[in-house]
């Protein structure tokens, strides 16, 4: 895990080989001496069970390799940051957490327990940062979807699927459990970020054969969605249906099948909104005011029915979705059409 002085200048000269020699930092680990004095520490710390000396060692340890690497250049630092955050774990895991059961008898569980939560913690905060990374990669794409050119350009799911799988190239290297874990978080977020583009989204259909288009689309993608996720042992089915059910509403003729549909996404989706809806039969463009009304009672019914039953937070997909303000203008005369024209106005800069 940890390099000796020369393995890091051998790897230093290498990767700098092509530079001006008068631009290489000047990187100091330490004399052979310091290091194996703190080496030797180290192992003995380890041996005699004195857990807080050896955390303090282990920080001192990576921060120097960390810092030392990023004097080379970001990306070096970057990388070797990385590998301590997984040799870390890997040291958690293998050998701190079966060295307490061993070592300890009558408080060996509670030990255990101890000794794993921080293996969680770990595991979550370099899941959290890859994820983020992939996030920040698709976003261009996630602000593309529902757009004008959405519908006759395929590139753009494509583009989202081909990063995904990119990353997870790297991400199947991992082990199982936080592999599993850090796959179901990114599913989630995927389909929370292609949910939000559809509730955002200013399109409205001009007939029925858009709504068709769009919903058919809408749906194609979510089963692409849902192969490549399974491909990837995502075991996060609970979001499968998620994007076909906005599909449904946005594609059904009649009113009482819209409203069961609504049912249905209640029911899946708990967490679902009011403005959510509002949002989609925004979209079809051809919902008056009263079908709209009878539509949203529907999920109020729904609610109603379910108001004491509790979302786990690992289960909601809607609660971190804002939908765009739906405004009415229609049969109202001049004066209130351009005020309800300004409002539109102040909603769409809030929302850029």
């Amino acid at each position: 895990m940890f390099l000796k002085r020369s393995r890091f200048e051998k790897r230093r000269k290498e990767a700098t080989a092509d530079w001006p020699h008068s631009k290489i930092p000047q990187v100091t680990l330490g004399n052979d001496c310091q290091i194996a004095a703190r080496e030797k520490k180290l192992k003995g710390c380890w041996q005699s069970g004195t857990e807080t000396e050896l955390g303090v060692l282990v920080d001192t340890l990576l921060t120097d390799h960390v810092e030392n690497s990023a004097a080379v250049t970001q990306e070096l630092g970057a990388r070797v940051a990385l590998c301590c955050l997984s040799g870390l774990a890997d040291l958690l895991q293998r050998d701190y957490i079966e060295r307490l059961k061993q070592k300890v008898s009558s408080d060996g569980e509670e030990e255990a327990k101890k000794a794993l939560a921080s293996l969680d913690r770990v595991v979550k905060g370099g899941n959290e940062m890859l994820t983020q990374r992939l996030l920040e990669e698709l976003k261009p794409n996630f602000s593309k979807l529902l757009k004008s050119k959405w519908l006759q350009n395929k590139e753009i799911f494509e583009s989202i699927t081909t990063i995904i799988k990119k990353h997870f190239n790297q991400f199947r290297k991992m082990k199982s459990p936080p592999y599993q874990d850090l796959a179901n978080g990114i599913h989630r977020k995927v389909v929370t970020e292609y949910v939000r583009a559809v509730v955002q989204t200013r399109v409205v259909c001009s007939s029925a054969d858009m709504r068709m288009k769009v919903a058919g689309q809408l749906t194609q993608e979510s089963v692409e969605l849902r192969e490549m996720f399974a491909s990837l042992n995502s075991s996060a089915s609970w979001l499968d249906t998620a994007i076909e059910h906005l599909a449904e509403i946005i594609s059904l003729k009649d009113t009482s099948s819209i409203q069961m549909e609504v049912g249905a996404l209640a029911d899946s989706y708990p967490d679902v909104r009011k403005e959510h809806i509002e949002a989609l039969l925004n979209i079809r463009g051809d919902i008056s005011h009263q079908n709209r009304q009878n539509i949203l009672e529907t999920l109020r019914d729904f609610n109603g029915n379910n108001g004491g039953s509790t979302l786990s937070r690992n289960r909601a997909l809607f609660a971190e979705i804002d939908a765009t303000p739906v405004v009415q203008c229609a049969n109202l005369n001049m004066s209130c059409a351009l005020r309800c024209f300004s409002v539109f106005r102040r909603c769409s800069v809030r929302v850029r």
